[in-house]
Protein backbone atom coordinates (compact mmCIF):
# COMPACT_ATOMS: atom_id res chain seq x y z
CA UNK A 1 0.00 0.00 0.00
CA UNK A 2 2.73 2.16 0.72
CA UNK A 3 4.44 1.35 -2.30
CA UNK A 4 1.60 2.00 -4.50
CA UNK A 5 0.75 5.31 -2.76
CA UNK A 6 4.38 6.86 -3.04
CA UNK A 7 4.03 5.62 -6.67
CA UNK A 8 0.69 7.91 -7.30
CA UNK A 9 2.30 10.87 -5.50
CA UNK A 10 5.22 10.46 -7.79
CA UNK A 11 2.97 10.07 -10.65
CA UNK A 12 0.63 13.46 -9.36
CA UNK A 13 4.42 15.71 -9.10
CA UNK A 14 5.05 14.72 -12.77
CA UNK A 15 1.80 15.71 -13.73
CA UNK A 16 2.14 19.02 -12.14
CA UNK A 17 5.62 19.74 -12.90
CA UNK A 18 4.42 19.29 -16.69
CA UNK A 19 1.36 21.69 -16.39
CA UNK A 20 3.31 24.10 -14.67
CA UNK A 21 6.15 23.50 -17.45
CA UNK A 22 3.48 24.23 -20.42
CA UNK A 23 2.19 27.17 -18.28
CA UNK A 24 4.99 28.90 -18.77
CA UNK A 25 6.09 28.08 -22.27
CA UNK A 26 2.70 30.18 -23.46
CA UNK A 27 4.56 33.47 -21.37
CA UNK A 28 7.94 33.19 -23.92
CA UNK A 29 10.93 30.31 -23.95
CA UNK A 30 13.01 32.46 -21.91
CA UNK A 31 10.75 31.65 -18.64
CA UNK A 32 10.32 28.10 -19.14
CA UNK A 33 13.71 27.60 -16.92
CA UNK A 34 14.47 29.14 -13.55
CA UNK A 35 17.64 30.87 -13.83
CA UNK A 36 20.04 28.81 -11.29
CA UNK A 37 20.92 31.88 -9.79
CA UNK A 38 17.59 33.60 -9.16
CA UNK A 39 16.90 33.67 -5.52
CA UNK A 40 13.42 31.92 -5.65
CA UNK A 41 10.21 33.31 -2.98
CA UNK A 42 8.55 30.20 -0.43
CA UNK A 43 4.70 31.57 -0.92
CA UNK A 44 3.44 30.31 2.97
CA UNK A 45 -0.34 30.29 3.81
CA UNK A 46 -1.33 31.20 7.30
CA UNK A 47 -4.90 31.72 8.82
CA UNK A 48 -5.51 34.78 10.15
CA UNK A 49 -6.75 38.48 9.24
CA UNK A 50 -4.66 40.28 6.68
CA UNK A 51 -1.80 42.65 8.23
CA UNK A 52 -0.73 45.98 6.54
CA UNK A 53 2.45 45.76 8.05
CA UNK A 54 3.31 42.81 6.24
CA UNK A 55 5.35 43.80 3.09
CA UNK A 56 7.81 45.75 5.45
CA UNK A 57 7.42 42.89 8.13
CA UNK A 58 9.08 40.77 5.26
CA UNK A 59 12.13 42.83 4.12
CA UNK A 60 13.16 42.73 7.48
CA UNK A 61 12.45 39.05 7.64
CA UNK A 62 14.36 37.91 4.64
CA UNK A 63 17.66 39.79 5.48
CA UNK A 64 17.70 37.06 8.17
CA UNK A 65 17.03 34.04 5.59
CA UNK A 66 18.34 35.12 2.50
CA UNK A 67 21.57 34.41 3.68
CA UNK A 68 21.15 31.46 5.89
CA UNK A 69 18.86 29.19 3.18
CA UNK A 70 18.72 31.08 0.28
CA UNK A 71 15.13 32.23 -0.11
CA UNK A 72 13.07 34.75 0.74
CA UNK A 73 9.24 34.03 1.98
CA UNK A 74 6.34 35.52 0.68
CA UNK A 75 3.41 35.41 3.95
CA UNK A 76 -0.33 35.38 2.99
CA UNK A 77 -2.98 35.94 5.66
CA UNK A 78 -6.56 34.07 4.79
CA UNK A 79 -9.11 34.75 6.81
CA UNK A 80 -9.92 31.65 9.59
CA UNK A 81 -13.55 31.45 8.20
CA UNK A 82 -12.17 31.19 4.33
CA UNK A 83 -9.40 29.13 5.29
CA UNK A 84 -10.55 25.76 4.44
CA UNK A 85 -12.46 26.54 1.52
CA UNK A 86 -9.63 28.27 0.09
CA UNK A 87 -7.33 26.21 0.67
CA UNK A 88 -9.08 23.19 -0.57
CA UNK A 89 -9.36 24.97 -3.73
CA UNK A 90 -5.64 25.82 -4.26
CA UNK A 91 -5.11 22.05 -3.90
CA UNK A 92 -8.04 20.75 -5.74
CA UNK A 93 -6.77 23.67 -8.83
CA UNK A 94 -2.76 22.39 -8.50
CA UNK A 95 -1.89 25.98 -7.66
CA UNK A 96 1.78 26.17 -7.12
CA UNK A 97 3.02 27.15 -3.62
CA UNK A 98 5.04 26.06 -0.91
CA UNK A 99 3.93 26.10 2.77
CA UNK A 100 0.49 26.20 4.79
CA UNK A 101 -1.16 26.16 8.11
CA UNK A 102 -2.49 22.45 8.55
CA UNK A 103 -4.38 21.39 11.45
CA UNK A 104 -7.72 22.27 12.90
CA UNK A 105 -8.74 24.43 10.28
CA UNK A 106 -7.23 22.61 7.16
CA UNK A 107 -7.09 18.86 8.09
CA UNK A 108 -3.50 18.11 7.00
CA UNK A 109 -4.12 13.77 7.05
CA UNK A 110 -6.94 14.54 4.76
CA UNK A 111 -4.52 16.72 2.81
CA UNK A 112 -2.13 13.88 2.41
CA UNK A 113 -4.56 11.23 1.72
CA UNK A 114 -5.42 12.92 -1.17
CA UNK A 115 -1.79 14.15 -2.62
CA UNK A 116 -1.96 17.51 -1.94
CA UNK A 117 1.42 17.55 0.43
CA UNK A 118 5.10 16.38 0.71
CA UNK A 119 6.14 13.63 2.47
CA UNK A 120 9.42 14.86 5.17
CA UNK A 121 10.40 11.65 6.42
CA UNK A 122 13.14 11.54 3.21
CA UNK A 123 13.38 15.23 2.58
CA UNK A 124 14.18 15.78 6.69
CA UNK A 125 16.70 12.89 7.02
CA UNK A 126 18.38 14.98 3.96
CA UNK A 127 18.02 18.41 5.08
CA UNK A 128 17.40 18.79 8.63
CA UNK A 129 17.77 15.46 10.48
CA UNK A 130 17.76 17.80 13.59
CA UNK A 131 14.24 19.01 13.59
CA UNK A 132 13.25 15.64 13.75
CA UNK A 133 14.89 14.61 16.59
CA UNK A 134 13.83 17.83 18.37
CA UNK A 135 10.38 16.93 19.18
CA UNK A 136 8.87 13.39 20.93
CA UNK A 137 7.67 10.35 19.35
CA UNK A 138 3.96 11.12 19.69
CA UNK A 139 4.07 14.37 18.47
CA UNK A 140 5.33 12.80 14.91
CA UNK A 141 2.92 10.37 15.26
CA UNK A 142 0.24 12.86 15.36
CA UNK A 143 0.68 13.78 11.70
CA UNK A 144 1.20 10.43 10.06
CA UNK A 145 0.20 9.09 7.54
CA UNK A 146 1.42 5.68 5.32
CA UNK A 147 4.57 5.27 7.33
CA UNK A 148 5.58 8.75 6.40
CA UNK A 149 5.19 12.32 7.88
CA UNK A 150 3.03 15.16 6.11
CA UNK A 151 3.46 18.04 8.89
CA UNK A 152 5.71 19.44 11.27
CA UNK A 153 4.31 20.21 14.71
CA UNK A 154 4.39 23.93 15.89
CA UNK A 155 5.73 22.55 19.50
CA UNK A 156 3.04 24.45 22.33
CA UNK A 157 0.70 23.41 24.41
CA UNK A 158 0.00 19.80 23.54
CA UNK A 159 -1.62 18.87 26.97
CA UNK A 160 -5.08 19.15 27.23
CA UNK A 161 -6.11 20.22 30.75
CA UNK A 162 -9.35 21.81 31.84
CA UNK A 163 -10.21 24.91 34.13
CA UNK A 164 -13.12 26.51 35.48
CA UNK A 165 -12.64 30.50 34.66
CA UNK A 166 -14.13 33.08 37.58
CA UNK A 167 -14.55 36.94 36.71
CA UNK A 168 -11.71 37.84 39.45
CA UNK A 169 -13.84 40.86 40.47
CA UNK A 170 -16.87 38.58 41.96
CA UNK A 171 -14.19 36.22 43.30
CA UNK A 172 -12.59 38.98 45.63
CA UNK A 173 -16.59 40.81 45.97
CA UNK A 174 -17.78 37.38 47.78
CA UNK A 175 -14.99 36.26 48.98
CA UNK A 176 -15.13 32.88 47.27
CA UNK A 177 -12.50 30.14 48.03
CA UNK A 178 -11.57 28.65 44.04
CA UNK A 179 -9.05 26.43 46.05
CA UNK A 180 -11.85 24.10 47.14
CA UNK A 181 -12.86 23.96 43.04
CA UNK A 182 -11.86 20.14 42.10
CA UNK A 183 -14.38 19.45 39.16
CA UNK A 184 -17.29 21.43 37.74
CA UNK A 185 -19.81 20.70 40.16
CA UNK A 186 -18.24 22.54 42.84
CA UNK A 187 -19.16 25.73 40.99
CA UNK A 188 -23.01 25.75 42.15
CA UNK A 189 -22.03 27.74 45.41
CA UNK A 190 -20.56 30.61 43.42
CA UNK A 191 -23.06 30.34 40.65
CA UNK A 192 -25.68 30.94 43.29
CA UNK A 193 -24.05 33.80 44.65
CA UNK A 194 -24.25 35.59 41.07
CA UNK A 195 -27.40 34.07 41.00
CA UNK A 196 -29.05 36.05 43.63
CA UNK A 197 -26.93 39.17 43.53
CA UNK A 198 -25.67 39.76 39.76
CA UNK A 199 -29.04 40.35 37.57
CA UNK A 200 -27.29 41.60 34.98
CA UNK A 201 -24.73 38.46 34.57
CA UNK A 202 -25.29 35.35 33.57
CA UNK A 203 -23.88 33.17 35.93
CA UNK A 204 -22.26 30.15 33.32
CA UNK A 205 -21.94 29.31 29.88
CA UNK A 206 -21.93 25.63 28.78
CA UNK A 207 -18.74 23.93 27.28
CA UNK A 208 -18.09 20.40 25.42
CA UNK A 209 -15.53 20.12 28.34
CA UNK A 210 -17.65 20.05 31.04
CA UNK A 211 -17.53 16.26 32.07
CA UNK A 212 -17.47 14.71 35.45
CA UNK A 213 -14.75 13.58 37.70
CA UNK A 214 -12.04 11.44 35.66
CA UNK A 215 -13.29 11.80 31.90
CA UNK A 216 -11.26 13.71 30.63
CA UNK A 217 -8.94 11.27 28.72
CA UNK A 218 -11.21 9.76 25.86
CA UNK A 219 -10.41 10.16 21.96
CA UNK A 220 -13.02 11.74 20.07
CA UNK A 221 -12.91 10.49 17.02
CA UNK A 222 -13.27 13.15 14.30
CA UNK A 223 -13.90 12.36 11.03
CA UNK A 224 -14.43 15.85 8.18
CA UNK A 225 -18.33 13.68 8.27
CA UNK A 226 -19.13 13.69 12.41
CA UNK A 227 -18.89 17.04 14.43
CA UNK A 228 -18.43 16.26 18.32
CA UNK A 229 -17.86 13.14 19.97
CA UNK A 230 -20.94 10.22 19.04
CA UNK A 231 -17.98 7.73 18.81
CA UNK A 232 -15.12 8.03 20.93
CA UNK A 233 -11.88 5.76 22.42
CA UNK A 234 -11.54 5.33 26.24
CA UNK A 235 -7.99 4.98 27.06
CA UNK A 236 -9.40 3.53 30.35
CA UNK A 237 -10.45 0.03 28.84
CA UNK A 238 -9.22 0.46 24.96
CA UNK A 239 -12.96 0.15 23.67
CA UNK A 240 -14.30 2.54 21.25
CA UNK A 241 -17.80 3.52 22.61
CA UNK A 242 -21.37 5.35 21.29
CA UNK A 243 -21.65 8.37 23.58
CA UNK A 244 -24.70 7.28 24.93
CA UNK A 245 -23.12 3.96 26.74
CA UNK A 246 -21.15 6.07 28.52
CA UNK A 247 -22.54 6.81 31.71
CA UNK A 248 -20.66 10.25 32.41
CA UNK A 249 -22.38 11.53 29.16
CA UNK A 250 -26.09 10.67 30.78
CA UNK A 251 -24.59 12.24 33.61
CA UNK A 252 -23.14 15.78 32.10
CA UNK A 253 -26.66 16.23 30.09
CA UNK A 254 -28.10 15.88 33.06
CA UNK A 255 -26.44 18.17 35.23
CA UNK A 256 -26.70 20.70 32.69
CA UNK A 257 -30.44 20.66 32.56
CA UNK A 258 -30.78 21.19 36.38
CA UNK A 259 -28.35 24.14 35.99
CA UNK A 260 -30.67 25.45 33.65
CA UNK A 261 -33.72 24.66 35.76
CA UNK A 262 -31.65 26.66 38.78
CA UNK A 263 -31.68 29.56 36.24
CA UNK A 264 -27.63 29.63 36.12
CA UNK A 265 -27.76 28.65 32.46
CA UNK A 266 -29.61 31.65 30.19
CA UNK A 267 -33.31 31.11 29.70
CA UNK A 268 -32.50 31.81 25.52
CA UNK A 269 -30.33 29.36 25.33
CA UNK A 270 -32.08 27.09 23.33
CA UNK A 271 -32.70 29.78 20.59
CA UNK A 272 -29.34 32.17 21.12
CA UNK A 273 -27.64 31.33 17.97
CA UNK A 274 -23.72 33.01 19.43
CA UNK A 275 -23.24 33.59 23.02
CA UNK A 276 -19.63 34.74 21.71
CA UNK A 277 -20.18 38.24 21.96
CA UNK A 278 -21.44 37.77 25.59
CA UNK A 279 -18.31 35.79 26.57
CA UNK A 280 -16.17 38.87 24.94
CA UNK A 281 -17.91 41.45 27.11
CA UNK A 282 -17.51 39.37 30.39
CA UNK A 283 -21.48 38.89 30.51
CA UNK A 284 -20.48 35.17 32.20
CA UNK A 285 -19.04 35.50 36.04
CA UNK A 286 -18.27 31.73 34.76
CA UNK A 287 -16.51 30.20 31.94
CA UNK A 288 -15.15 26.54 31.09
CA UNK A 289 -11.45 26.56 29.42
CA UNK A 290 -9.06 24.58 28.10
CA UNK A 291 -6.31 24.77 30.42
CA UNK A 292 -2.49 26.12 30.13
CA UNK A 293 0.04 28.25 31.52
CA UNK A 294 -0.25 31.77 30.87
CA UNK A 295 -4.59 31.09 30.27
CA UNK A 296 -5.76 34.32 32.43
CA UNK A 297 -3.56 36.39 30.01
CA UNK A 298 -5.12 34.95 27.07
CA UNK A 299 -8.82 35.10 28.73
CA UNK A 300 -8.00 38.70 29.25
CA UNK A 301 -7.13 40.05 25.90
CA UNK A 302 -9.71 38.71 24.30
CA UNK A 303 -12.63 39.72 26.87
CA UNK A 304 -11.52 43.62 26.93
CA UNK A 305 -9.16 43.50 29.56
CA UNK A 306 -11.56 41.49 32.15
CA UNK A 307 -9.13 39.68 34.68
CA UNK A 308 -10.21 36.42 35.16
CA UNK A 309 -8.88 33.72 38.07
CA UNK A 310 -8.45 30.03 36.15
CA UNK A 311 -8.74 26.80 38.68
CA UNK A 312 -7.71 23.19 36.94
CA UNK A 313 -9.96 20.85 37.08
CA UNK A 314 -10.27 17.02 36.44
CA UNK A 315 -7.52 14.50 36.41
CA UNK A 316 -4.02 14.48 35.07
CA UNK A 317 -3.06 16.96 31.27
CA UNK A 318 -4.20 14.21 28.37
CA UNK A 319 -2.36 14.87 25.29
CA UNK A 320 -4.96 12.95 22.76
CA UNK A 321 -4.03 11.91 19.26
CA UNK A 322 -4.75 14.58 17.30
CA UNK A 323 -3.48 17.08 19.85
CA UNK A 324 0.11 17.86 18.64
CA UNK A 325 -1.21 17.66 14.93
CA UNK A 326 -3.39 20.42 15.67
CA UNK A 327 -1.31 23.31 14.60
CA UNK A 328 1.10 22.47 12.16
CA UNK A 329 3.14 23.77 9.06
CA UNK A 330 2.78 21.31 5.78
CA UNK A 331 4.53 21.85 2.54
CA UNK A 332 2.67 21.54 -0.67
CA UNK A 333 3.06 18.48 -3.68
CA UNK A 334 3.20 21.69 -5.53
CA UNK A 335 6.47 23.28 -4.08
CA UNK A 336 9.24 23.52 -6.47
CA UNK A 337 11.45 24.05 -3.56
CA UNK A 338 10.88 21.52 -0.73
CA UNK A 339 14.05 21.59 0.36
CA UNK A 340 14.62 25.05 1.05
CA UNK A 341 10.82 25.33 2.87
CA UNK A 342 11.89 22.33 4.55
CA UNK A 343 15.02 24.73 5.89
CA UNK A 344 12.53 27.65 6.84
CA UNK A 345 10.26 25.45 8.61
CA UNK A 346 13.66 24.62 10.90
CA UNK A 347 14.74 28.01 11.44
CA UNK A 348 10.77 28.79 12.49
CA UNK A 349 11.91 26.23 15.18
CA UNK A 350 15.68 27.05 16.28
CA UNK A 351 15.87 30.61 15.38
CA UNK A 352 14.82 32.88 17.83
CA UNK A 353 14.97 36.42 16.06
CA UNK A 354 13.56 35.34 13.14
CA UNK A 355 10.32 33.55 14.57
CA UNK A 356 9.53 36.64 16.66
CA UNK A 357 10.18 38.91 13.92
CA UNK A 358 7.68 36.80 12.08
CA UNK A 359 4.89 36.72 15.28
CA UNK A 360 5.30 40.44 16.15
CA UNK A 361 7.04 42.56 13.74
CA UNK A 362 9.95 44.56 14.00
CA UNK A 363 11.23 46.37 17.37
CA UNK A 364 10.66 49.57 17.80
CA UNK A 365 7.99 49.86 15.42
CA UNK A 366 5.41 47.15 16.19
CA UNK A 367 6.33 45.87 19.51
CA UNK A 368 9.13 47.95 22.51
CA UNK A 369 11.13 45.28 24.62
CA UNK A 370 10.44 45.84 28.51
CA UNK A 371 13.22 43.24 29.35
CA UNK A 372 15.48 40.77 27.88
CA UNK A 373 12.75 38.44 26.72
CA UNK A 374 9.29 40.74 27.23
CA UNK A 375 7.88 42.70 24.95
CA UNK A 376 4.45 45.31 25.26
CA UNK A 377 3.11 45.29 21.42
CA UNK A 378 2.43 48.78 19.71
CA UNK A 379 -1.12 49.78 20.19
CA UNK A 380 -1.31 51.51 16.91
CA UNK A 381 0.76 48.68 15.35
CA UNK A 382 -0.12 47.55 11.62
CA UNK A 383 0.96 44.24 11.79
CA UNK A 384 -0.49 42.25 14.66
CA UNK A 385 -1.10 38.68 13.32
CA UNK A 386 -1.16 37.38 17.48
CA UNK A 387 -1.20 33.49 17.55
CA UNK A 388 2.01 32.88 17.92
CA UNK A 389 1.32 28.93 17.96
CA UNK A 390 0.91 29.37 13.98
CA UNK A 391 4.08 29.94 13.19
CA UNK A 392 6.44 27.22 14.68
CA UNK A 393 8.12 26.58 18.31
CA UNK A 394 5.96 28.99 20.40
CA UNK A 395 8.65 28.17 23.60
CA UNK A 396 11.01 30.49 21.50
CA UNK A 397 8.25 33.58 21.49
CA UNK A 398 8.86 36.74 23.40
CA UNK A 399 6.41 36.47 26.94
CA UNK A 400 3.87 39.54 26.91
CA UNK A 401 2.53 41.33 29.54
CA UNK A 402 0.22 39.47 32.24
CA UNK A 403 2.58 36.21 31.31
CA UNK A 404 4.77 34.67 34.04
CA UNK A 405 8.57 34.44 32.91
CA UNK A 406 8.60 31.21 33.18
CA UNK A 407 5.24 30.77 30.79
CA UNK A 408 7.19 27.87 28.36
CA UNK A 409 9.14 26.53 30.90
CA UNK A 410 5.74 25.60 32.54
CA UNK A 411 3.86 24.39 29.45
CA UNK A 412 7.09 22.48 28.19
CA UNK A 413 6.73 20.69 32.09
CA UNK A 414 2.95 20.25 31.48
CA UNK A 415 3.30 18.25 28.04
CA UNK A 416 6.17 16.18 29.72
CA UNK A 417 4.04 15.23 32.81
CA UNK A 418 0.86 14.29 30.54
CA UNK A 419 -0.55 11.19 29.52
CA UNK A 420 -0.39 10.51 26.08
CA UNK A 421 -3.18 9.04 24.45
CA UNK A 422 -2.57 4.78 23.53
CA UNK A 423 -3.71 5.36 20.04
CA UNK A 424 -1.71 8.50 19.27
CA UNK A 425 -0.85 7.68 15.46
CA UNK A 426 -3.92 6.19 14.13
CA UNK A 427 -5.30 7.12 11.06
CA UNK A 428 -8.96 5.95 10.50
CA UNK A 429 -10.44 4.87 7.23
CA UNK A 430 -14.57 5.68 6.98
CA UNK A 431 -14.23 4.20 3.42
CA UNK A 432 -17.09 1.28 4.61
CA UNK A 433 -18.94 3.49 6.48
CA UNK A 434 -19.35 6.97 5.18
CA UNK A 435 -23.50 6.35 4.84
CA UNK A 436 -23.83 5.70 8.23
CA UNK A 437 -21.14 8.82 9.29
CA UNK A 438 -23.31 10.97 7.18
CA UNK A 439 -26.23 10.29 8.40
CA UNK A 440 -24.94 10.34 12.17
CA UNK A 441 -23.72 13.44 11.64
CA UNK A 442 -26.51 15.14 11.55
CA UNK A 443 -27.98 13.27 14.49
CA UNK A 444 -25.08 14.76 15.96
CA UNK A 445 -26.20 17.81 15.29
CA UNK A 446 -30.11 17.46 15.87
CA UNK A 447 -29.59 16.10 19.39
CA UNK A 448 -26.21 16.10 20.99
CA UNK A 449 -25.42 19.56 19.97
CA UNK A 450 -28.60 21.12 19.60
CA UNK A 451 -30.73 19.71 22.55
CA UNK A 452 -28.58 17.59 25.47
CA UNK A 453 -25.99 20.31 25.04
CA UNK A 454 -27.79 23.17 25.81
CA UNK A 455 -29.93 22.38 29.09
CA UNK A 456 -32.98 23.36 28.26
CA UNK A 457 -34.53 20.26 27.78
CA UNK A 458 -34.04 16.80 30.06
CA UNK A 459 -32.19 14.30 28.13
CA UNK A 460 -34.63 11.80 29.76
CA UNK A 461 -37.37 13.50 27.16
CA UNK A 462 -35.05 12.85 23.74
CA UNK A 463 -32.23 10.14 25.32
CA UNK A 464 -33.69 6.90 23.81
CA UNK A 465 -35.25 8.42 20.91
CA UNK A 466 -31.97 9.87 19.58
CA UNK A 467 -30.47 6.28 20.93
CA UNK A 468 -32.57 4.74 18.78
CA UNK A 469 -32.35 6.86 16.02
CA UNK A 470 -28.12 6.58 15.96
CA UNK A 471 -29.04 2.35 16.00
CA UNK A 472 -30.81 2.78 13.20
CA UNK A 473 -28.23 5.53 11.13
CA UNK A 474 -25.45 2.40 11.74
CA UNK A 475 -23.73 3.82 14.54
CA UNK A 476 -22.82 0.03 16.02
CA UNK A 477 -21.28 -0.52 12.71
CA UNK A 478 -19.42 2.31 12.88
CA UNK A 479 -18.07 1.65 16.15
CA UNK A 480 -17.33 -2.08 15.03
CA UNK A 481 -15.31 -0.83 12.27
CA UNK A 482 -13.21 1.74 14.33
CA UNK A 483 -12.71 -1.10 17.26
CA UNK A 484 -11.29 -3.27 14.33
CA UNK A 485 -9.09 -0.52 13.26
CA UNK A 486 -8.01 0.45 16.33
CA UNK A 487 -7.27 -3.35 17.37
CA UNK A 488 -5.22 -3.84 14.43
CA UNK A 489 -3.00 -0.32 15.02
CA UNK A 490 -2.22 -1.14 18.45
CA UNK A 491 -1.61 -5.08 17.80
CA UNK A 492 1.03 -3.02 15.55
CA UNK A 493 2.40 -1.03 18.09
CA UNK A 494 3.13 -3.83 20.25
CA UNK A 495 5.15 -6.03 17.53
Amino acid sequence: MVKTMKKIFKTMAVVTSVAAMMNLAGCGENNVKEKESEIPTLKWYVPGAAQDGTAEVMEAVNKIIEPKIGAKLDLIFIEDGAYNEKMTMYMASGEEFDMLFTGYLFNGIDAAKKGGLMPLKELMEKNTPNLFKSMPEYAWKSISYEDDYYAVPNEQIWAMGRCVSFRKDLVEKYNFDVSKVKYYEDVEPFLDIILKNEPELYPTNISYSMNPKEAYDDDPLLESLMPGDAVYYSNRDNKVYAYYDAPYKYETFKKLHEWYEKGYIRKDIAVAKDISSDVKLGKYAVTYEVYKPGVEKTIQDSRGGIEYVCVPIGNSPFIANTSAGATAISISATSRHADKAIKLIELLNTDKELYNMVCFGIEGKHYTKTGENRIELAEQSNYKPLNAWKFGNQFNSYILPGQDDDVWEQTKAMNDSADVSKICGVVLNSDNIKTELAQISKLTSQYIISVFNKGAEDPDKYWEECKKAMKDAGIEKVVAEYQKQIDEFNASQNK
